[in-house]
């Protein structure tokens, strides 16, 4: 990896995510964020687990699993960008995973091997790219962005949310 992205790099939409990230080193920051996340859920009682801080609200279950449909599609970006695809990857709806995912119903344990199989995922990607590839850019979501900016992409959302539920969920 090159270090941080360019502000040209990537648009204002996913900026507010890569912005929020300053350490050089994002794999080691992904690496380490996946175990500070999986610290944060392993204490978690069912009743926590299942919580909305207001009844529209996605449940502790299904931010977990917003991350990891996130952490899927955005890692899938990042591979075909470093791999020099140029077709246009489309965006996605994240309230019509979310309502099909069936997260809600799940174990916390097998969200949680899910989770870090997901990221688990993300880091092999990353492995495999040689350093000319994180600056090649393609295009996600009507925007162009460079395989680099996605990794920090989602490092970014990953941070948002944590600290949404550590503000509104009280964990």
């Amino acid at each position: 990896m090159l270090g941080r992205p360019e502000k040209t790099e990537y648009s204002a939409a996913v900026g507010t995510y890569i912005e929020q990230v300053n350490e050089e080193d994002i794999v080691k920051y992904l690496r380490e964020q996946m175990n500070r996340t999986l610290a944060l859920l392993q204490p978690l009682s069912q009743a926590q687990w299942e919580y909305r801080y207001q009844p529209e609200k996605w449940s502790v279950k299904e931010v977990i699993g917003h991350l990891m449909d996130n952490e899927r599609i955005a890692s899938y970006r990042m591979l075909c960008i470093a791999r020099g695809d140029t077709t246009p990857l489309p965006g996605y709806d994240e309230n019509i995973y979310a309502k099909n995912a069936g997260y809600h119903d799940m174990a916390p344990e097998v969200i949680m091997e899910d989770y870090r199989t997901a990221r688990e995922g993300t880091l092999a990607i990353m492995r495999s790219a040689p350093p000319e590839a994180w600056l090649l850019a393609g295009s996600a979501n009507g925007a162009a962005i460079t395989a680099r900016a996605v990794a920090y992409m989602i490092a970014g959302h990953e941070r948002h949310h944590i600290q949404v539920l550590q503000e509104r969920y009280r964990l």
